[in-house]
């Protein structure tokens, strides 16, 4: 049986959207991470600790989300993902962590500031 190449799975954390996203981020599997984002949170945390590639489109993925949302972290440990974000100076302008449960408590904190 054939692997998919990304896995993405939601949950809510009162009014923080944590998702988790696992494998191949590109021009294919990006709309199944965009389909999950058009709900409704305060706040999102995108986990991508487990990608294995993170192309051109996840980039894209990450500036669109960066203005949707007010509170927004990454969680990116993998070379796939941090490399990209750092070859082009989008690590600068988001906050990046090394856990979800790190990247939880930046948006929460991110949310009363704004409120």
């Amino acid at each position: 049986m054939e692997q998919p190449l990304i896995t993405v799975e939601t949950s809510r954390h009162d009014d923080v959207l944590l998702v988790r996203v696992a494998g191949e981020v590109d021009l294919d599997t990006v709309p199944q991470v965009r389909a999950v984002l058009r709900g409704p949170a305060v706040a999102v945390v995108l986990d991508l600790g487990g990608v294995t590639f993170f192309g051109s489109a996840g980039i894209k993925l990450l500036v669109d989300a960066r203005r949707e949302f007010g509170a927004l972290a990454v969680v990116a440990t993998a070379r796939a993902v941090l490399h990209p974000l750092q070859v082009t100076g989008l690590a600068r302008h988001l906050p990046l962590c090394r856990s979800s449960d790190a990247a939880l408590d930046h948006v929460r904190r991110m949310s009363r500031q704004a409120g």
